[in-house]
């Protein structure tokens, strides 16, 4: 019988799981297409798992540009089909490396932004399940049309890590993504990555920058993740330790901040 079935208690069950010492579930979203996500995260992972941490990669994307194809791992399952309980969880995430799986979830994704009943409290489960041999879960967004959502499969993430590169274009796709998601999800967690910069001072400048314009004008806070050519694995360890989470989203303290989001033309 599939992990995941049970029905809607089990689900519940699940997600009381939130609150006990586990990994960090955290979203990855790029604003261009540019930052090669799928790669970089695909290092972030080995790395992680080279330095004996857990880690159950979710990815989105799919294709060449997805981190699946950068680990040499071929789609097969997807996780809709655990979802489903077409399938397991276990034949849907791959064993990749000691320590390290993932799974695809393009199908599931897919149909989640739908808005198929029941889905959103199976992929709750499923993230619950995937955190118990993991210290990290690491969710490749795969980069959305203009204007559209964030992704569906980022729900349940407590961090959101927005990549940015440090060319200009990338800088104001990145903000845009930043604002729809303050405006969506209304809650802190908020995190910035800078690649390709020339170097750490670089992309403080670009972190500051956003910060700035972030707070002014939308009354949000970022947080710096950190800045890497290859990977994010030392920034990760060092300001996402796996650690406890809490069992809901942290709401922004002021109802301002959700309008200002929605409203602001910056």
């Amino acid at each position: 019988m599939s992990e995941l079935d049970g029905g809607s208690d089990q689900a519940a069950g699940l997600r009381r799981l939130f609150g006990s010492p586990s990994a960090q579930v955290i979203a990855f979203a790029p604003g261009v297409a540019d930052v090669k996500q799928g790669a970089f995260l695909a290092r972030t992972a080995t790395m992680l798992a080279g330095m004996g941490q857990g880690v159950a990669v979710v990815d989105e994307n799919g294709g060449s540009d997805g981190p699946l194809a950068s680990l040499g791992v071929a789609e097969g399952h997807d996780l809709f089909q655990a979802l489903t309980g077409e399938c397991t969880v276990r034949q849907t995430m791959v064993h990749v490396a000691p320590l390290l799986r993932a799974a695809s979830a393009r199908r599931a994704a897919r149909v989640m932004e739908r808005g198929e009943y029941g889905l959103s409290e199976r992929y709750a489960a499923f993230l619950a399940e995937a955190k118990r041999d993991a210290a990290y879960v690491l969710i490749n967004c795969a980069r959305r049309a203009k204007g559209a959502s964030l992704s569906p499969l980022a729900i349940d993430a407590r961090h959101v890590v927005v990549v940015t590169t440090a060319a200009a274009a990338s800088i104001t796709a990145a903000y845009a993504l930043i604002k729809r998601i303050v405006g969506e999800r209304g809650h802190g967690g908020l995190h910035l990555a800078v690649t390709g910069a020339s170097d750490e001072g670089e992309a403080r400048v670009v972190f500051a920058n956003m910060q700035r314009v972030a707070r002014d004008h939308l009354g949000v806070t970022i947080d710096y993740l950190g800045y890497g050519r290859e990977h994010l694995a030392h920034g990760l360890t060092r300001h996402l330790p796996p650690g406890v989470e809490s069992p809901t989203r942290n709401p922004l303290p002021l109802p301002r901040q959700a309008v200002a989001a929605r409203d602001s033309v910056i």
